[in-house]
């Protein structure tokens, strides 16, 4: 199922176009939802809504190299979604944007894990083996030593032989010294977690781009123990960001 939609953003005219696999993932139909800003905004979460829009504005201002936001919407049982917003700006001078283009990712599955992980063995055991994304254990080495049925999806190889490999054996060569700083920062304290975006390449050869979230866990004296890595599919949000660029 898709779990990524589409947004272009006329900013003079304050028109947002909305693609209809973004719509369906808040369980509406096309038609339930404008394609004018107010629609869409009566959708995000109230809290969020002063972040989205500071987050817009430094964009705009270049203060930041991107805009990027995780926020949450409502879904149309009740229900909170979160998403992973990402754009591009269009401009025709070098002043303010006249568009942005974007993606919306579906990432309450990551959101709950990272939950899960402050919480109850049981409860992430329970989240670990039914999850639609990839959840790994990892040893302070890299290698792998529970994986879920997910990421074995993801990658392409069955669990067996996923397990007592290091993951960076199945990274894209040029994305390897990255995982390597990120473990060698949370070994030392540097860091505590980490998220990044990052290629594997699979069983056939094929690149898969993923978004990785990771957290040590810690013994009662505050040594590290293993890590513990989410890793969420984007492929399709990628060839779709893409694709909007080229266009």
């Amino acid at each position: 199922k898709d779990r990524v939609g589409l947004w272009d953003w006329d900013l003079k005219e304050n028109i947002i176009y909305i693609d209809p696999i973004l719509k369906s993932l808040l369980g509406y139909r096309d038609e339930e939802i404008g394609n004018n800003w107010d629609d869409w905004q009566a959708k995000i979460h109230p809290e969020d809504v002063d972040r989205l829009y500071r987050a817009l504005s430094d964009y705009g201002l270049g203060e930041t190299e991107q805009f990027e936001l995780e926020y949450r919407m409502f879904h149309k049982d009740g229900t909170i979604r979160w998403f992973l917003s990402r754009g591009s700006a269009i401009k025709r001078d070098k002043l303010l944007p006249d568009r942005l283009i974007g993606s919306n990712t579906d990432i309450t599955d990551r959101k709950a894990i990272e939950e899960a992980l402050s919480e109850s063995d049981e409860r992430f055991r329970s989240i670990f083996n039914q999850a639609a994304i990839g959840i790994a254990q990892v040893s302070l080495n890299g290698q792998y030593l529970q994986v879920n049925q997910k990421l074995c999806e993801i990658l392409g190889y069955s669990e067996e032989k996923l397990l007592g490999q290091s993951f960076l054996n199945f990274v894209y060569n040029e994305d390897v010294e990255k995982g390597k700083h990120q473990i060698k920062a949370m070994v030392t304290g540097e860091i505590s977690t980490y998220s990044f975006e990052q290629r594997y390449l699979n069983q056939n050869r094929q690149v898969v781009w993923a978004n990785i979230t990771a957290s040590v866990v810690r013994d009662v004296a505050g040594k590290p123990k293993y890590f513990i890595q989410v890793v969420q599919d984007i492929s399709d949000r990628r060839k779709a960001e893409f694709a909007l660029e080229y266009s």
